[in-house]
């Protein structure tokens, strides 16, 4: 039987998503819009069974469209204090797992640049979609567990560092 792994995003400070998978199972947190919906496809093109938790008020045309199950729960009760007790838990509990801290997120079309770094002063914007592939692919990568990454685009500096 395979061990379980995680895997966090925390995204531009308010907003997080979370990604477990035991087995071939992937859970999402909040995966029917932006840089999540990106990653649900990009888990579902590589043939992974995926499931969802969205919020009961949540637009989920998309999701049914990739034909991913669904659970109606609210991952936004209270964010902050939850993302960093999540990553405390995660790092602390012995499952293999990866935290994936991107910069700012853009609507944009992948541009094959994007990589992950230990650097924790690393920072750029990054497409959604590239964030979305880059997620998909470290979900069952173990050079990638129990680490702590940060996703960089170098063609897209953030507002930051102009």
């Amino acid at each position: 039987m395979k061990k379980p792994v995680a895997l966090m995003i925390a995204v531009a400070m308010s907003v997080f998503s979370f990604t477990a998978f035991a087995a071939e199972t992937v859970l999402v947190f909040g995966g029917n819009r932006a840089t999540d919906l990106e990653t649900v496809k990009a888990l579902v093109a590589k043939k992974d069974k995926v499931t969802v938790v969205v919020r009961p008020s949540a637009e989920v045309t998309d999701l049914k469209a990739l034909g991913v199950t669904m659970i109606t729960g609210d991952v936004l009760q209270p964010v902050m204090i939850e993302k960093c007790k999540g990553e405390d838990y995660l790092v602390n509990s012995g499952l293999d797992y990866t935290i994936i801290r991107p910069g700012g997120l853009k609507n944009g079309p992948a541009t094959g640049k994007t990589s992950l770094t230990a650097d924790h002063t690393a920072h750029s914007d990054i497409n959604r979609e590239e964030l979305g592939k880059l997620v998909a692919s470290s979900v069952t990568d173990k050079a990638m567990f129990r680490k702590i990454m940060h996703a960089v685009d170098p063609t897209l500096p953030s507002a930051e560092m102009k």
